[in-house]
């Protein structure tokens, strides 16, 4: 059985209990006389001064391993703020820190390790696991020191452009993640409409990476003799165009995860 390690303050203290004379900085004649004396003590206290550069290694070797634990705890600290202010709900969130075996997260881990895609399109029915994908990929950017944010379509139509609105879509414009949840199903006035595709058109020219989760399929679809326009077209050709450029867009199947199994 391996012996526990010795505390900071109890090194201090076997230190302090040898004996052996401090340091005094205040002048140069000062410091000169304080060696003389430590000196002049491992002199004449030999096995005591051993057991002093013993302790004084163990000492520095547990500072040094105190400052790695409060800097992994500042890490950690910072990551969590991150996490906190990126409008991931905590639902969401819970089932991001262990996610299922989903296509989804398949998808989204192949992507998120190629750089040289900066979006990522999920279409699909509700409940297949896209947002926990999305918002799993977002865990992993901020664990990795990345700015991370999530909306949704609607509340980014709904932003104003002064004040706090224009904040937050300025802070949406400069993350190196960003998650739109559910896109397709908002009302979009052209004012709206103009100010979202300025937002997706800077993020591409600045390649932050950006996730779009939609319940619509990409294409449009015919039931009953009624055709539901697609993802494709309620994006644009502008902004389809681009993401077809650098991005990965992709028709998830599947029933849904949600409910008794």
């Amino acid at each position: 059985m391996s012996a526990l390690p010795i505390s900071i303050s109890d090194l201090k203290a076997r230190i302090d209990a040898l004996g052996r004379p401090g340091f005094t900085f205040t002048t140069m004649g000062t410091v000169g006389r304080s060696l003389a004396a430590a000196r002049e003590w491992d002199a004449k206290n030999p096995e005591k001064a051993a057991q002093y550069r013993v302790l004084v290694d163990q000492l520095e070797a547990a500072e040094r391993d105190a400052e790695r634990q409060a800097a992994q705890v500042r890490a950690l600290e910072r990551i969590e703020r991150r996490i906190e202010s990126s409008g991931l709900a905590e639902r969401t969130l819970e089932a991001a820190r262990a996610p299922g075996d989903t296509e989804a997260m398949a998808l989204t881990a192949r992507w998120l390790a190629d750089h040289s895609r900066t979006w990522l399109v999920m279409c699909g029915n509700t409940g297949i696991g896209k947002s926990v994908a999305a918002a799993w990929a977002a865990l992993q950017v901020a664990k990795g020191g990345g700015s991370i944010a999530r909306t949704r379509a609607s509340e980014l139509a709904s932003l104003s452009q002064f004040d706090a609105g224009a904040a937050e879509m300025a802070r949406f414009k400069r993350v190196d993640l960003l998650v739109v949840d559910d896109f397709g199903t908002e009302l979009l006035n052209d004012f709206a409409r103009a100010r979202i595709f300025e937002l997706f058109d800077e993020r591409h020219e600045t390649y932050g990476r950006t996730i779009i989760t939609s319940n619509l399929s990409w294409l449009p679809t015919t039931r009953n003799g009624e055709t539901t326009p697609g993802l494709e077209q309620r994006l644009g050709a502008r902004l389809v165009d681009r993401i077809r450029q650098a991005g990965t867009v992709q028709q998830l199947g599947g029933k849904s995860l949600r409910g008794p199994r």
